[in-house]
């Protein structure tokens, strides 16, 4: 994806209509919009971009998915480690407990 991009396929019609759909779908509870509004506020985009979201994914061109991949994938993948290394992690307590002073 990063060497060559997106297909013509990945960001034709089918692709964007599942795009298209899927949001629709995502927001099918009260606490599901809101959470989403919420989320685009943090986003800082506009108060109307539900409504013109649909534009905005129709209006993708091919090349600019490639120019997005090569920005997001281009150098090849990233990895992300979570939590301690395991020379770090905890060790199995002691079978005594340690003398007191």
């Amino acid at each position: 994806m990063g060497r060559d991009g997106p297909t013509q396929a990945g960001t034709g019609r089918g692709a964007k209509s599942y795009l298209k759909g899927s949001q629709m779908l995502a927001l099918d509870t009260s606490s599901k919009l809101a959470s989403a509004l919420l989320q685009y506020q943090l986003d800082k985009l506009p108060i109307d971009y539900i409504e013109k979201r649909n534009a905005i994914v129709d209006a993708v061109t091919l090349d600019e998915a490639k120019k997005a991949a090569r920005r997001l994938w281009g150098q090849g993948l990233s990895h992300v480690v979570v939590g301690r290394a395991p020379q770090a992690a905890a060790q199995p307590a002691a079978a005594t407990p340690p003398a007191a002073n």
